[in-house]
């Protein structure tokens, strides 16, 4: 909570130097230099897969530029950068994403990946595996509640059958990341959830149906797009092999420990020795090939880490030099209408969510929206849903932190640009929603549900 709160009260320091939107120029050149990638793609023709700058050195870049933005000292603003990169909530995620790669890479390495591929590969025809791998995403995410631990169980699986039935790598991934989104939208037990019902005062069930109206017409939009690109891209019914039930075990073990609430970290290393077991029980791992997958699966999330930890730095310049402060006041500060409170309120939280991940964003931004949509009148059960929904959606359009980075750097071959690209749930979900604002849809009872939300 320590950052979450200190990220709404900015020092008297950084008001003396504050520089308006100019504090969020390190962004601009992150940006900037990957949009110039892009341009330049296109402009001599190669395909953007495979052709991006890595995102770290980017943010090195960023990082590096941070330090020499803003009024006063040097060491002031190299001072913001440390506390903001040694954030706990920071250092925490960094610990959750070794387990992660060190789960991945055990489990793919005793077989367990090959055999859940086979065994999917059984039941899902090769021209529906998109819409499939969306569909079980999205179960996972609603059961756990996290969309980091569904992209840690699903990104290698998604992978595998891509590459089995010959499909779009990225384009899988892709699916992956909107159904971890889509759960994380309807899970009781989710982290953003509980922020936004909190933030409300309102009740999970009740943000529930409001996110229900609003999931159910994005998800059917998204699955007829990966329908369509699954049948258009086909390559044919692809060889299936053997599958061991047994080495299967580890993934439905991490499934329903997080549905029984599970400490996450508990969940990851019992998981990582269940694997071993299994590895060392099969034949398929040694002391020796153990140890280099567990090396293997912590060199594999280094540029997460490395661009996390660098991200979380460049925001605490950005707070420092008052990036923040005026962020919140430039989106609040001519609000006139139901409406205009609305789009205010998601343009905040879509925003900080960019900045500083889900949770972080609703935190910060849950006391502005209650504050900027009760004189209209909003339901505050749609408020509730439009934090939890746009602190997610931001998550496929983001590529220097968040889902993309992790699903990168867990299955490879790509880099997070690339699934921005793909974007499609998050796209869908923001278009739905936005519509419903616009046409005032699932809204006609805002005056119960404020009075509710009093009582």
């Amino acid at each position: 909570m320590s950052n979450e709160k200190t990220t709404l009260t900015s020092n008297s320091a950084a008001e003396e130097k504050g520089l308006g939107g100019l504090a969020f120029f390190p962004f601009l050149i992150l940006i900037g230099i990957v949009v110039a990638r892009i341009i330049y793609n296109i402009a001599v023709g190669v395909p953007q897969q495979g052709n991006s700058f890595s995102i770290v050195a980017v943010t090195m870049v960023a990082s590096a530029a941070s330090m020499f933005i803003g009024r006063g000292k040097v060491m002031d603003r190299v001072d913001a950068f440390t506390k903001g990169a040694a954030d706990p909530t920071a250092m925490m995620m960094v610990v959750i994403m070794l387990f992660s790669g060190i789960f991945a890479t055990v489990s793919s390495a005793m077989g367990g990946i090959a055999s859940l591929t086979n065994f999917l590969l059984h039941f899902i025809p090769s021209n529906m595996i998109y819409v499939g791998i969306l569909l079980v995403s999205s179960i996972v995410s609603l059961s756990i509640g996290s969309s980091v631990g569904t992209v840690t169980a699903m990104a290698p699986i998604a992978a595998g059958l891509a590459s089995q039935a010959d499909l779009n790598l990225v384009l899988a991934v892709s699916a992956v990341l909107g159904g971890a989104s889509l759960g994380d939208n309807l899970s009781f037990i989710s982290d953003t959830t509980i922020a936004a019902t909190r933030s409300l005062g309102v009740e999970m069930r009740d943000k529930f149906k409001f996110n229900v109206s609003l999931v159910i017409p994005a998800f059917l939009i998204s699955a007829v797009v990966y329908a369509i690109c699954g049948i258009s891209g086909a390559g044919g019914a692809p060889e299936i092999g053997a599958f061991n039930v047994i080495k299967m075990l580890p993934y439905f073990y991490i499934l329903i420990a997080a549905i029984l609430g599970v400490n996450m970290m508990v969940v990851l290393s019992s998981g990582i020795l269940f694997s071993a077991v299994i590895g060392f029980a099969f034949g398929d791992l040694t002391i020796i090939t153990f140890m280099d997958s567990v090396a293997g699966g912590m060199t594999k999330m280094t540029n997460t880490i490395f661009t996390a930890i660098l991200v979380k730095g460049i925001m605490g310049v950005v707070e420092y030099n008052g990036g923040i402060r005026w962020l919140i006041n430039k989106l609040t500060g001519n609000v006139k209408s139901a409406k205009g409170a609305q789009y205010s309120v998601a343009a905040l939280t879509f925003c900080l969510g960019a900045l500083i991940r889900s949770t972080s964003a609703i935190i910060v931004a849950g006391p502005l929206a209650k504050d900027i949509c009760e004189p209209y009148q909003v339901d505050p059960r749609r408020t509730a849903s439009i934090l939890d929904i746009f602190a997610t959606a931001q998550n496929g359009f983001v590529f220097w932190a968040g889902l993309t980075v992790d699903c990168a750097s867990l299955v490879g071959g790509f880099q997070p640009i690339d699934l921005v690209f793909f974007a499609i749930y998050p796209t869908a979900i923001i278009l739905v929603t936005l519509l419903s604002i616009q046409f005032n849809i699932f809204n006609k009872k805002r005056k119960a549900g404020v009075a509710a939300a009093k009582g």
